[in-house]
């Protein structure tokens, strides 16, 4: 009885190991799809004032006259700003195992092709530093977003 015991408990020990959570490269992964939902976030509340630049912009450009010097300076950060926001926005891949995850598919396109061409597999580590400079990057957007509005002529 003493023996079987002690298997019984042997195998009960294995598979509680083996069902016992995630690897450490999971977690990893974990953390970066949650990086990457932070950055989303991000892009997401920086909507209207998107918007609001670009309804400025559109305002400036259809007008009879010639731009002030002003206008010309907020055109050309208008432009620079869109400009860095679709390279984030075809730049930025998603985590392996995370691609169909409940997020906002606004800003960018819809063909569930996520990897842009990027058909390599990274280290879960990698994976995370790739989406924490992608948070940095759209933090780096949203403060220069904000510099503009409060350039914005009137």
């Amino acid at each position: 009885m003493k023996i079987l015991r002690q298997t019984l408990f042997a195998l009960l020990s294995v598979l509680m190991l083996s069902c016992g959570g995630d690897s450490a490269e999971d977690k990893i992964l974990h953390k970066a799809a949650d990086v990457h939902m932070e950055a989303l976030k991000i892009k997401s509340e920086m909507e209207s004032g998107l918007e609001q630049m670009r309804q400025a912009h559109n305002s400036i450009q259809v007008q009879g006259r010639a731009l002030t010097s002003e206008e010309m300076v907020f055109t050309k950060e208008v432009s620079s700003l869109e400009a860095r926001l679709k390279y984030w926005n075809d730049n930025h891949i998603e985590v392996p195992g995370f691609e169909h995850g409940e997020h906002d598919h606004s800003g960018h396109d819809h063909n569930h092709d996520h990897s842009h061409g990027n058909n390599f597999q990274l280290p879960a580590s990698d994976m995370l530093i790739i989406q924490k400079e992608f948070k940095d990057s759209i933090k780096a957007i949203q403060g220069r977003l904000d510099v503009v509005l409060s350039k914005m002529p009137k």
